[in-house]
């Protein structure tokens, strides 16, 4: 049996909860960390669906909960939207045999409310929903400490991230070991009327590379003179993008149909220039989603202007004619409901 950690940075820190649960498990039991920093639960699905073989037995523990909050706080995604993905990732460990639960943080600006949050109400509901074990650690924070309206600020090293060396961590490894014990494989449940995640990671009219680093192993496309071009194989709608993304990575340009909008390929980060893995919300970006029919399909080039372009969570709003002309990026992978 594998254990599959999929989350945000929180899961990829040094002396963070993960190294700290490997040390209390058996040295022969394996840990895959699937975990991509600064994304939402897309990625999480992504990366469940597409880029690991999932086998009966084999369990997995998402942790998405900050990078959702900041997504909904920064550009807007709705709990809605992101449910889906989390139910998608439920639903391929159902397909799969495999168990799930969920390990729920928040950020530090959600945490200075001392409340509830619609959003991880949500979670709770779809995990009972569904079956399966979570542990919120606000929650279990204020069971542990009578009085307490909230953890600590302290305990925080920013607003995304918990700090690693004090006793939360041994809470959150307390509550990783339990969700081990208590995840399952998601039930049959009423459907939300989600239709189902299809990921297109081949195209034409482009030059595929491999990708590599520590954390993943993916091809991605970088669009020829006339732009990649991929076809839609049922009628739906587009999900988003999962790019390689640099500071110069330029501005892409997507059309579907009579539809077209440019979206922004350069991260911002500070004093940073390593190429991400990164996702792009079409829907939470536009304010309304893009359908398409059955054998329709979508071009994606590289545009030559960042006039009326549209920046996601940790992009840049602003870009030059360096950021334009750097074209880093690659496309990795469509992502639709259908």
């Amino acid at each position: 049996m594998t254990i599959y950690i999929s989350g945000g940075s929180n899961s990829l820190l040094k002396g963070g909860w993960v190294h700290r649960l490997r040390d209390r498990l058996p040295e022969d039991q394996e840990i895959v960390n699937i975990s991509i920093g600064a994304a939402p639960s897309q990625m999480g699905a992504f990366r469940c669906l597409h880029t690991i073989d999932l086998k009966p037995g084999d369990t997995v523990i998402w942790e998405y909960g900050v990078n959702d909050a900041n997504h909904i706080d920064a550009r807007g995604y709705t709990n809605p939207e992101l449910r889906k993905a989390v139910e998608w990732t439920m639903r391929h460990c159902r397909d799969r045999q495999a168990r799930f639960a969920a390990l729920i943080f928040q950020p530090r600006n959600r945490e200075k409310r001392g409340r509830l949050t619609a959003y991880r109400k949500m979670l709770h509901r779809i995990c009972e929903k569904h079956g399966v074990g979570f542990f919120d650690v606000p929650q279990a924070f204020l069971d542990q400490n009578p009085g307490s309206t909230r953890i600590p600020l302290r305990y925080f090293r920013d607003n995304a991230h918990y700090r690693t060396g004090d006793e939360l961590m041994n809470l959150i490894v307390d509550g990783a070991l339990q969700l081990l014990e208590t995840a399952r494989i998601p039930g049959e449940s009423v459907e939300t009327g989600a239709g189902e995640l299809k990921i297109y990671a081949d195209f034409q009219g482009a030059e595929d590379e491999l990708f590599e680093n520590r954390a993943i192993r993916l091809t991605t496309w970088r669009p020829g003179p006339e732009g990649l071009i991929g076809r839609f194989e049922g009628k739906g709608r587009i999900v988003g993008l999962v790019m390689t993304s640099t500071q110069n990575g330029g501005v892409f340009e997507l059309r579907i149909g009579d539809i077209a909008m440019r979206l922004c390929a350069s991260y911002r980060e500070k004093d940073f220039n390593k190429t991400l893995v990164k996702f792009v919300s079409i829907p939470m970006l536009l304010g309304e989603d893009i359908h398409f029919e059955a054998g329709e399909t979508i071009s994606i080039s590289y545009a030559d202007t960042a006039e009326h372009m549209f920046a996601d969570y940790r992009f840049k709003k602003k870009v030059g004619a360096e950021e334009i002309e750097g074209r880093e990026a690659g496309i990795v992978a469509v992502l639709t409901e259908e």
